[in-house]
């Protein structure tokens, strides 16, 4: 494949992985706040 280093595949995987941690970082406390605010309802189906 012209073009394509093994580097760049490389490279693409280690920014999915630096997204997913500050993803999990920033959303940590939003998702936490969420989980309080619906602790006492129950999903009905």
């Amino acid at each position: 494949m012209k073009g394509i280093h093994i580097w760049d595949i490389q490279w693409d995987m280690f920014m999915a992985l630096c997204g997913a941690v500050i993803s999990l970082v920033v959303l940590n406390k939003v998702h936490d706040r969420i989980l309080k605010k619906n602790k006492n309802r129950t999903l009905r189906l």
